[in-house]
């Protein structure tokens, strides 16, 4: 939905809190097509269904019990939105999707938060490292949120 130039894509899997599966993946990429195809479209507001915005990677969803792919992340919520993203995806297309979208995912992401997010991903088979991207990404915010007795997991001592 766009209003006032502002297009709203919302994750619409609130029952496992949002997770991403290949079908999530394929309409996320059909909503940034719309989006790009739409020249009233100035902003793009990312958002979740339900209580979370998103769990990470749906590893139920798939059938595969490992891969070739690595991704490593680390996540500092800094009040400061800074990408540094690393990595070639060997295919510019996964069903949908275009590869190239993953970094600006991130960077959006980013900016959102207020989060200094550094991403290296390597491998062979661009699906798995787009998955593997997402699952360290939720891994490292799981850990940049996580409270440990009275410290702050922030190198800033808050969070924004």
């Amino acid at each position: 939905e766009c209003s006032d130039g502002v297009r709203t894509i919302t994750l619409n899997r609130p029952d496992c809190l949002n997770a991403m599966n290949r079908q999530l993946l394929d309409d996320v990429a059909r909503a940034f097509n719309d989006a790009n195809a739409d020249e009233s479209t100035r902003t793009i507001l990312f958002t979740g269904a339900g209580r979370a915005f998103c769990a990470g990677d749906d590893r139920n969803a798939h059938q595969h019990p490992a891969d070739e792919s690595e991704a490593r992340a680390s996540i500092d919520l800094s009040g400061r939105g800074r990408i540094v993203f690393s990595g070639d995806f060997p295919c510019q297309q996964v069903g949908q999707f275009a590869s190239e979208m993953v970094e600006h995912f991130f960077r959006t992401l980013s900016d959102s938060l207020g989060a200094a997010i550094h991403l290296e991903v390597r491998g062979q088979n661009t699906h798995h490292m787009i998955e593997a991207c997402f699952k360290a990404v939720g891994r490292a915010l799981r850990a940049a949120i996580r409270r440990d007795g009275s410290e702050m997991p922030s190198t800033k001592g808050t969070l924004s």
